[in-house]
């Protein structure tokens, strides 16, 4: 029988150095579960994540979260294919709006409305969808970023 997971209103937090505030608002979130992969690896047929809002920062140190983009990258390409990472036949993810704060300033964050779409769906190679989510988010936050004039 089929497994679904529905969580609304969850929060995942920026790390301390980065205020511990939000890193992202979702506003809903739901897991469609597949049969387990061949080698033990857990399989998603479906992934929705509805997220609200994205918040950016700049530590005090003046380093944007986004910064350790380049890093992300390198973890998930030597995770891509092991068993680690979960597979995904279908995944979208929308982004209603990117919010960016300075916390060396005073200012309010500045938020962008963005209302973009990251999606990867190839079913034929179910764990092969980190590199393209994370260059698909990475032009969204620049874009948005250039928007916001930080």
């Amino acid at each position: 029988s089929e497994v679904s997971m529905e969580a609304k209103g969850l929060k995942f937090n920026n790390p301390e150095e980065f205020g511990g505030d939000p890193l992202l608002e979702f506003k809903e979130i739901k897991f469609d579960y597949g049969k387990t992969m061949a080698d033990g690896g857990v399989h998603f047929r479906q992934v929705r994540m509805d997220i609200q809002r994205v918040n950016i920062v700049r530590n005090k140190k003046g380093l944007w979260l986004t910064d350790l983009m380049g890093e992300a990258q390198k973890k998930v390409q030597k995770i891509q294919n092991s068993k680690d990472t979960p597979a995904i036949d279908d995944l979208k993810i929308t982004i209603a709006e990117i919010s960016f704060q300075d916390l060396a300033g005073n200012g309010p964050p500045k938020v962008v409305k963005v209302g973009k779409t990251i999606t990867a769906n190839d079913p034929k190679n179910p764990r092969a969808y980190g590199l393209s989510v994370i260059l698909q988010l990475a032009g969204i936050v620049y874009e948005a970023k250039k928007k916001s004039g930080f």
